[in-house]
């Protein structure tokens, strides 16, 4: 007798809903490992969707890019606007595009700076592939899982903490100072979010270098800057 076909409890608007989810995990935390890796970024990384600006997620951070900058400086601002759906694609074969349609449109205009308006839009395919491989090298991949395993648990993942993730992720530090780092993190964060709301007791505002100099050892300014670029 055939054994009765399993089928899932829950709605499918639900599971839908935990799958585009992840999808958008990946895609962000492609951004934040090329971010980091290429550009030496802190990204501010989110899946927190965002109603006003339409979003499902956001990778901010101040290494944006100008006309200014050198063909090579361009080519790893390419790949990284292009790791968030290579990461997404890889993770889910066929994803829908139209949430990297901003992603394409920032990267088609630095294509049209080095290649010009004839030729940029012929070289698309060509920075994808290169986005693609970077994305599958497996010191990446292994990054990206870590980093969208953390996004998808808390929604975040701050400027400050994003490079030492990545650090968890190739194994130059491990999970003890990961959590040691964000437990700090969110305990020097909590008296500014309190004084926000009304009758709220006492505190100062957090001091974002204060974190830098006592969990991650900096001295001098912590590697955050006013959020340019999110996407």
């Amino acid at each position: 007798m055939a054994k009765p076909k399993r089928t899932s409890t829950r709605p499918r608007a639900v599971r839908d809903a935990e799958a585009k989810r992840q999808q958008t995990a990946f895609h962000e935390a492609g951004h934040a490992v090329a971010d980091i890796r290429l550009l030496g970024a802190s990204p501010h990384v989110t899946i927190v969707p965002n109603r006003k600006r339409g979003c499902l997620g956001s990778t901010s951070t101040d290494q944006g890019w100008d006309d200014h900058e050198s063909a090579g400086s361009a080519g790893k601002h390419l790949v990284s606007l292009y790791a968030g759906f290579a990461a997404e694609q890889r993770l889910a074969p066929g994803a829908d595009q139209r949430g990297a349609r901003g992603d394409f449109a920032r990267a088609q205009r630095i294509l049209v700076t080095l290649y010009g308006a004839k030729e940029g839009p012929r070289r698309v395919d060509e920075w994808r592939e290169k986005a693609a491989a970077f994305v599958a090298e497996p010191e990446n991949w292994r990054a990206i899982e870590r980093f969208a395993a953390e996004l998808l648990e808390h929604g975040t993942v701050d400027g400050q903490l994003s490079a030492l993730l990545v650090d968890v992720a190739d194994r130059k530090a491990n999970e003890a100072s990961w959590r040691a780092a964000r437990r700090q993190f969110e305990s020097m964060t909590r008296p500014a979010k309190a004084l926000t709301k009304p009758g709220a007791g006492r505190g100062r505002p957090f001091d974002r270098g204060d974190f830098g100099k006592k969990v991650l050892g900096e001295s001098g300014a912590p590697p955050w800057a006013p959020r340019r670029g999110s996407r």
